[in-house]
């Protein structure tokens, strides 16, 4: 049984139940409430100003700088912030996914950009952190979505999984994917329920800027791929649903976490479908990597061609961790100096996009190597005027860090997913000669905590 609600103490345990004043946000988009100064409580689903009753559901056993870490959720909001609003989606709270569709739009803007502030703080960053640029849709944003499939449930579930559990929450009518993908997965759903495929484990749908989609099929075994059922739910779709180029399967057979294997077998139509971002046509397959807000995407690889082309007349540009190769081609259109491009991404399939992609342009050498970055940025490529730098979450690998700032490019753009990945990389390119020009977080994903971040860079 819970205990009495207490007023705050430093004995803070588990399962104990306390009133509590929510004061900030961490960067995974929980409250945050503090202890007496000596316990800092990350509590799910409050906001800033929340004076809330909450339980605590784990308490770390370890100190760092004299505070206790905790974590807990919230049993009621005793007091709401200013920042509350009406949530537009009946699923919220169960599906995890949109953790502040409760928090006022203005709210998780001044958020993002001070999580990009307290990560630059805390390794001694200097460069101030300009507002961060909004989304120009804040609904129907996602040109790629990603569904769990529950072959089990009655109906069948389409979506994800519940905080904390391995329940799947369908979510077919999501608000935050572009219409396109809501109208192909709702078809799916349909002709998927009249049959029993339980090697299906995934479906993945991409859209382009025309509305046009295509579909993934994550199955566990090749020998389903020509199975008469698939083919025909391949076949009923294309007819079925307009815009759709392609279905696709993908072969996974390991348990883990990971959506994707590594083959690609296309059932029905093509293996890839033409987008089209800043005036630049791209094609992306399955797995290809490509930003899920377009509008925001446009925006920030706008700005690194505009960075770029204050540079003295670059020529030479490398796009290190390159997906497609999409901002490579937006640097190369907007900037009439440059005359020869150099990606590197580790995915095959992404560079084989990239590829056919620029097979028709004229007047600009493009070399696409499909590598691990650290191992691909030898003696041999001649010397960047400008070099772009777009990792995962995990940042660049220092290796590749070292080798830029030898090559002493006059400008450095790096467009991060992780502030404090981010934050960490920069201190080694200000160690290595280089001045932080401007700071401008993005919101790629609106009603998220996930901030992108564009900081240009010029030699010393």
């Amino acid at each position: 049984m819970n205990e009495t609600p207490k007023s705050n103490t430093a004995g803070v345990q588990k399962g104990q139940t306390l009133q509590l004043r929510c004061e900030g946000c961490n960067s995974q988009g929980a409250g945050i409430a503090q202890v007496e100064g000596h316990v800092e409580v990350a509590l799910t689903r409050a906001l800033p100003g929340d004076q809330v009753l909450a339980q605590i559901d784990h308490v770390s056993p370890h100190t760092k700088a004299g505070v206790r870490h905790a974590w807990g959720h919230v049993l009621a909001v005793q007091t709401p912030g200013p920042h509350h609003v009406e949530p537009f989606c009946p699923k919220f709270g169960s599906c995890g996914g949109c953790l502040w569709q409760h928090m006022a739009y203005k709210e998780q803007l001044l958020q993002k950009a001070k999580f990009v502030t307290e990560a630059f703080a805390q390794r001694g960053l200097e460069g101030a952190v300009v507002a961060c640029v909004p989304s120009p849709v804040t609904r129907a944003y996602r040109n790629q979505a990603k569904y769990v499939v529950d072959a089990k449930a009655h109906p069948v579930r389409l979506g994800g999984y519940a905080p904390r559990s391995h329940t799947v929450v369908d979510l077919v009518d999501c608000a935050l994917v572009e219409t396109p993908i809501t109208n192909l997965i709702n078809s799916f759903k349909a002709q998927f329920s009249k049959h029993v495929i339980n090697d299906v484990r995934h479906v993945v749908v991409r859209a382009n800027a025309l509305g046009q989609t295509l579909l993934t099929l994550v199955v566990r075994s090749e020998s389903s791929v020509s199975s008469p059922v698939i083919v025909a739910l391949a076949h009923q779709l294309v007819n079925d649903v307009a815009g759709l180029a392609g279905v696709v399967a993908n072969i996974n057979s390991d348990d883990g976490d990971v959506i994707f294997g590594d083959r690609d077998i296309v059932v029905y139509g093509n293996a890839t479908i033409a987008d089209e971002i800043a005036g630049v046509a791209v094609q992306l397959s399955p797995r290809a990597f490509f930003q899920v807000n377009r509008h925001v995407a446009h925006l920030a690889y706008e700005a690194i061609a505009g960075f770029a082309a204050t540079l003295r007349y670059p020529t030479v540009v490398w796009d290190v961790y390159a997906g497609v190769g999409t901002i490579a081609q937006v640097v190369a259109a907007r900037v009439p100096s440059v005359t020869s491009v150099y990606c590197v991404e580790v995915r095959a399939t992404a560079v084989e996009s990239a590829r056919a992609a620029w097979k028709d342009k004229d007047g600009v050498q493009f070399v696409a190597v499909a590598a691990d970055a650290a191992n691909a940025l030898d003696g041999s490529i001649a010397n960047p005027d400008l070099v772009v730098l777009n990792p995962p979450r995990a940042g660049c690998d220092a290796r590749v860090l070292q080798q830029v700032a030898a090559r002493a490019p006059a400008g450095i753009a790096y467009l991060s997913c992780n502030p404090q990945t981010l934050a960490r990389d920069l201190k080694v390119l200000v160690a290595g000669g280089y001045h932080m020009a401007d700071t401008v977080p993005y919101d790629m994903m609106p009603h998220t905590p996930h901030v992108e971040t564009l900081v240009t860079l010029r030699r010393v």
